[in-house]
């Protein structure tokens, strides 16, 4: 039995072969990312997502003060709504808030319409699962929305030698390979206090586009994040 998805546009196309307008079908017992509609590029591509969960964490993996995560938490069903202005508006609040009070330390995040993906250091006043069990209560104003995030995340804390600078240009990237925004263009969506954490920032075009052979970079470093799996 397979489900229908509106996608949108990226490099290569879907495993349907569909075009912008039209539907892709996906076999059911597959995890994909959910693009919107683009009208950029005539051909599409359904992304994977991770599969990794914080139950993992709940089952004896340790939360550190100071330790850093890369998070990907999604939207029941995948619905596309977080992108929304109400809703991207929302949730960077929350992330500015998080950062300030120093629950955590955001390097970056970036906001796709059915997923999130977050790049933070851990504070010393809260635990892992309460900081992402508090972003994800304010950002659904407390329960007074609709939609629902799923009950668990990809996470992984980073090792000594695993640098922010991959993580974060590899999700600056995300929403450009997913055809939600021409690459001539800044995604709105973005996180980043301190820019100067991320060198890459400074190589931005005056737009704030990035330049077209980051496509290729993200491309290879989610190869390499697969194989460290």
């Amino acid at each position: 039995m397979a489900r229908d998805l509106y996608v949108g546009r990226a490099l290569d196309a879907s495993p349907s072969g569909a075009g912008v307008g039209r539907r892709a079908t996906v076999p059911k017992d597959e995890k994909y990312y959910l693009c919107q509609f683009t009208p950029y590029y005539p051909v599409v591509r359904v992304m994977p997502l991770h599969e990794r969960q914080t139950k993992r964490l709940r089952m004896g993996r340790i939360s550190l003060p100071g330790a850093r995560y890369f998070v990907t938490c999604c939207t029941q069903n995948r619905a596309p709504i977080l992108a929304a202005p109400d809703e991207g508006s929302r949730l960077l609040g929350v992330l500015r808030d998080l950062h300030e009070g120093g629950d955590a330390l955001f390097c970056a995040a970036t906001v796709m319409p059915d997923h999130l993906h977050l790049l933070f250091t851990l504070g010393k006043r809260l635990r892992f699962a309460q900081v992402l069990g508090k972003l994800k209560s304010l950002a659904r104003a407390q329960g007074h929305v609709s939609w629902r995030w799923q009950e668990n995340a990809f996470e992984r804390q980073l090792r000594a030698d695993e640098l922010f600078e991959d993580f974060g240009l590899y999700i600056y990237m995300n929403p450009y390979r997913a055809g939600l925004c021409s690459m001539h263009e800044r995604w709105p969506w973005w996180f980043c206090p301190d820019t100067d954490q991320l060198g890459f920032m400074s190589m931005l075009k005056q737009d704030g586009a990035p330049p077209m052979e980051w496509l290729a970079e993200a491309e290879r470093f989610e190869v390499t994040l697969k194989m460290r799996d």
